[in-house]
């Protein structure tokens, strides 16, 4: 299946990419991305030991905030958030077509690690391992399993990297960000949440960037 012809992947966002064309865009500095993609890490590392616990659990078990990453991480495989987010970031940084070249690293992720993958994921996977193809994989599941109530945001954690890599493109932010997110979560509010974290997320690097030179 082309990764181009899907009709349940979100294709235009017109008043969207107006405005994030609107904002003065310059070159993303080597310094700021890597800085992007070292706060995803940080924040996952941190969030660790306490992913799915309340606030209020957090809150008694760590009054003071988390502070410091488990010293163990370092010699652990990486989890599937932040093992998500580095294939999908090398896969756009290396392939012809991200999309086809970030199933294929999620495939082989799952092979030598798959650490805290999700149902989801997982089953995504097997489609994809039995030829249903990029994109319909996940849309099998989603047919199977989805539901106007059922909006996974499991692709959020790991779409920095496309807003880094489309941050002078906006419609190639919005496109890219709705495709490389339904290779596992083809929900449209899931590709919507990504649409939308990435947009802000490239608005908020150029606002800042301006800042640090002026």
């Amino acid at each position: 299946m082309s990764t181009l012809d899907d009709p349940g992947i979100v294709r235009r966002a017109p008043h969207l990419a107006e405005l994030i064309g609107a904002q003065p865009a310059a070159p993303l500095d080597q310094d700021r991305a890597r800085g992007v993609l070292l706060g995803l890490a940080v924040g996952n590392l941190l969030g660790l030991p306490v992913e799915g616990a309340s606030r209020s659990t957090i809150q008694r078990s760590y009054p003071a905030g988390l502070r410091e990453i488990d010293p163990r991480e370092r010699y652990r495989p990486m989890d599937d958030d932040l093992a998500q987010a580095v294939d999908l970031a090398e896969a756009l940084a290396r392939d012809p077509d991200p999309v086809l070249g970030f199933a294929d690293r999620l495939v082989k992720w799952r092979t030598e690690n798959g650490r805290g993958i999700g149902i989801m994921t997982s089953t995504v996977i097997d489609y994809l391992e039995v030829g249903l193809g990029v994109l319909g994989a996940a849309n099998a599941f989603w047919q199977e399993r989805g539901s106007p109530e059922t909006q996974p945001n499991g692709a959020l954690m790991r779409c920095a990297p496309v807003a880094l890599r489309h941050a002078l493109e906006p419609q190639a932010l919005i496109t890219q960000s709705a495709l490389t997110c339904a290779v596992t979560h083809f929900a449209p509010g899931a590709q919507w949440s990504c649409i939308l974290v990435n947009a802000r997320s490239r608005c908020w690097c150029e606002a800042t960037s301006r800042t640090a030179t002026t």
